[in-house]
């Protein structure tokens, strides 16, 4: 896997069958193919926290991922190939 690794230790993760997710303090999320998984998608880079990632969570169909950063907010990713998130939600600033 090499070139594709995190450049911090890794937060969070979510798995199916055929990839593993992974947050991590580098503010990235990366999607990592099973290799034994016939026709398994390609390991993918998904960019847009500015903070550390906290969380992750998939869809139960797996088409889609959602990730929490200290940067307040939830990113909502499709996994089936677009690496742009679909939605942002802001968290609140106040108490």
């Amino acid at each position: 896997v090499g070139g594709f690794a995190h450049n911090g230790p890794v937060l969070c993760l979510a798995a199916r069958r055929e990839f593993v997710v992974t947050g991590s303090v580098d503010g990235s999320v990366k999607l990592w193919k099973v290799e034994s998984s016939p026709g398994s998608k390609e390991n993918m880079l998904y960019l847009g926290h500015t903070g550390p990632v906290w969380c992750l969570a998939l869809a139960l169909d797996g088409a889609s991922l959602v990730s929490g950063s200290q940067d307040k907010r939830l990113l909502v990713w499709d996994v089936r190939g677009n690496m742009n998130s679909r939605l942002t939600l802001k968290g609140h600033s106040g108490g």
